[in-house]
């Protein structure tokens, strides 16, 4: 758990086996400019217009994200 406005700090060190992570996001990304005031934000319905970018270009179709959601 990180908490907002705290540094990441994953370190992977080498080993034989492969590094499995996972980042479970439950709010909004929130960039910060040089002086810590907002400067940008990136939520879960930016992650969806992603999706249906890429479902489009694909061929699948953006309509298919709507069957995902309820």
């Amino acid at each position: 758990y990180e908490a907002p406005g705290e540094a990441h700090t994953l370190v992977a060190y080498e080993h034989t086996e492969p590094m499995k992570v996972t980042f479970n996001v439950t709010g909004p990304l929130i960039w910060l400019d040089e002086n810590g005031d907002p400067d940008g934000t990136f939520d879960v319905f930016d992650y969806i217009a992603l999706c249906r970018e890429h479902y489009d270009k694909v061929g699948i179709g953006s309509a298919y994200i709507d069957g995902l959601m309820r």
